[in-house]
């Protein structure tokens, strides 16, 4: 049963606009069995997929952290993959270089979906395969699944890749954004719907901060801090 209070946050969220078809076809629905009087049991499962469509399409406000290099999480949900010498997918011309830190974050179908920019950056590429649409918490099964990647140069000349992946339930991607575009670290630019994953490839001197099985906050995480970024370890012993 939903309480009171999990009805009051329902109806206070924000949602992501891309939500709101899903939101009002679900509500109609709703509408269609009590108007025909199907029954109570169904008029409560509409009831309940409306509920769950605000809840999944939520969109909550942030506070975006003002650090300097800072690699910010891109979604909400559990880091469950870092692992070094590792090459982006082959569609971003990127995959004879060894040379990076993969990040991988699973996004449960209770965690907000949107998703935002980790780095101040301009798009240098974007890239979409389709694919399949298997289990996204393991590392295998996002070579095969449908995803959406982009390059991010940030300003000091590094280069971010961030990997929007389709999982079991997802069935689209939405990205917001186009080559050329400049995005400032928090930055909304897409989400994924029911359930995915959002990898990340830095540079191997990215002074990481989380560890693999921590919870994240898209927008608010600092995952780590990028080798320009003044308060990057090497960089503050020099100081």
């Amino acid at each position: 049963m939903l309480s009171p209070h999990m009805f009051r946050s329902v109806l206070g969220m924000r949602l992501h606009p891309k939500g709101w078809p899903f939101v009002c076809g679900s509500l109609g629905v709703t509408v269609f069995f009590m108007w025909l009087n199907f029954g109570r049991f169904l008029s409560l499962l509409g009831l309940g997929l409306t509920v769950f469509m605000l809840f999944f399409f939520r969109n909550p406000p942030r506070v975006i952290p003002a650090i300097d290099g800072a690699l910010i999480s891109p979604a909400d949900g559990m880091i469950v993959e870092i692992t070094s010498h590792q090459s982006p997918p082959e569609e971003l011309g990127l995959s004879d270089d060894t040379a990076w830190t993969k990040i991988g974050i699973f996004l449960s179908p209770l965690d907000v979906h949107v998703n935002r920019s980790p780095v101040h950056g301009t798009i240098a590429h974007k890239a979409y395969v389709k694919g399949t649409f298997h289990h996204v918490a393991t590392a295998e099964t996002r070579l095969t699944n449908e995803r959406l990647s982009l390059i991010l140069d940030t300003p000091n000349g590094e280069r971010v890749v961030c990997i929007q992946i389709a999982g079991f339930l997802a069935r689209r991607i939405i990205c917001d954004v186009d080559v050329g575009h400049t995005m400032s670290a928090g930055d909304l630019y897409g989400l994924i719907c029911f359930g995915s994953r959002v990898d990340l490839y830095v540079s191997p001197e990215t002074a990481l901060l989380v560890s693999p099985f921590q919870k994240v906050v898209g927008g608010e995480t600092v995952l780590g801090f990028l080798p320009s970024s003044p308060y990057a370890p090497h960089r503050a012993t020099l100081h």
